[in-house]
């Protein structure tokens, strides 16, 4: 659309002299200045236009101004929160055997033999300790041409330590946690009160 395109309206033919935001201003023969919505204005097939809708004209004197509101569209943009899935954490314990070797102590005492075969001079050998070993004399009477006391042979008693592993079965524990998704896609301001009371 141009300046000076023709603007046919009740029989009468007028030219475009002016744009004022979405309506123009057109000049007719008879002498008037009206103001047309560009919506309003239909194409024909000669280059021309026709006015469709005659509410919408404005007739303009020559000197009257015509104030026209500009609008204009402005965007808002809202953040919404939408509640896309649920995660349920479930806490369960596995239980599983397994072998394990604790060190063990065991005493056992140990008795040796000492063959001593000597005639008792003197007084009989009494019980005795030496190292930690226990030392029992063993005396008993022989026939010779005199009775005496033969000293035949020493019994000694020690401690003797000896570690060995055991095998023993423990039962151990342990916590797995499995979690599961569950697709919600739903805005949370409309199920709130229902998510805090399932929670």
């Amino acid at each position: 659309m141009q300046l000076n395109s023709i603007v046919h309206s009740n029989n009468l033919s007028g030219r475009i002299v002016d744009f004022e935001g979405n309506s123009i201003v057109i000049d007719f023969e008879d002498g008037t200045r009206t103001l047309v919505s560009v919506q309003n204005l239909i194409p024909q097939d000669d280059g021309t236009y026709k006015i469709s809708n005659l509410v919408d004209r404005v007739e303009l004197s020559d000197h009257e101004e015509m104030v026209i509101p500009i609008v204009q569209e402005e965007l808002s943009i809202e953040k919404q929160k939408i509640e896309r899935a649920k995660v349920l954490i479930n806490k369960r314990i596995e239980t599983w055997d397994e072998t394990v070797y604790t060190p063990t102590t065991t005493q056992e005492v140990v008795v040796d033999h000492v063959p001593v075969g000597r005639l008792v001079e003197d007084e009989v050998p009494k019980v005795r300790e030496e190292d930690g070993v226990l030392i029992i004399p063993i005396i008993e009477e022989i026939i010779v041409v005199e009775k005496r006391l033969f000293f035949k042979e020493e019994v000694r008693i020690s401690k003797r330590n000896t570690t060995s592993d055991v095998a023993q079965t423990v039962t151990l524990r342990k916590e797995i946690v499995d979690i599961e998704r569950i697709e919600i896609n739903r805005p949370i301001e409309e199920n709130l009160s229902e998510t805090t009371e399932q929670d």
